[in-house]
């Protein structure tokens, strides 16, 4: 059966046996059928958030490479709640858990075999901190999706800042009708 899923990173959908046939990515890192050779740099600079961050892990020791990042809850909430409840808040920061470092670093070769079949939608933040609407509106004129859809007042959480709007475009985007192939 095929399903509909949201991702928040293209090499979800490569890694994946099972492919979905509808796939939105809500304000993630939205890939094309092609090679990417570590495009935080297109974003920001990787060297330059090593050297002055004050929020990196080091899961192997302070002798090793970092291994990961965590905000503290000001950091987050300026961030990636910047729209959310202090409540939503509160309850988002029990489970959070440092980012690997690693995925992000590291070239990713998606295929069209795998990421490339199935359709593709955006969910695009309107106030997102994280990543703004001008690099958001880059990544989908880079890779453009089927389509492109947008919550205004929703921060880098829409399932906190604006779990109602998420949810309609969610149901919109399951009621588009399938494609046959013929």
């Amino acid at each position: 059966m095929r399903h509909l899923r949201i991702e928040k990173d293209s090499r979800k959908r490569e890694n994946n046996d099972q492919a979905a046939e509808k796939a939105n990515m809500v304000q993630g890192n939205h890939m094309g059928n092609k090679k990417r050779k570590n495009s935080s740099s297109k974003l920001g600079s990787a060297e330059l958030f090593m050297q002055e961050s004050k929020f990196l892990v080091f899961g192997n020791g302070k002798d090793k490479p970092p291994t990961g990042f965590m905000f503290e809850k000001q950091q987050m909430h300026g961030l990636y709640f910047n729209q959310s409840s202090s409540k939503d808040v509160a309850l988002a920061m029990v489970s959070m858990r440092p980012t690997p470092l690693g995925p992000m670093m590291e070239a990713l070769s998606l295929s069209p075999e795998k990421y490339g079949i199935g359709r593709r939608f955006y969910i695009q933040t309107l106030d997102d901190h994280v990543l703004s609407p001008d690099i958001q509106e880059k990544l989908v004129r880079e890779n453009p999706p089927e389509g492109v859809f947008k919550i205004k007042g929703s921060d880098h959480c829409p399932f906190f800042s604006k779990p109602q709007s998420l949810h309609k475009i969610l149901l919109e985007i399951a009621q588009i009708p399938s494609q046959t192939h013929s």
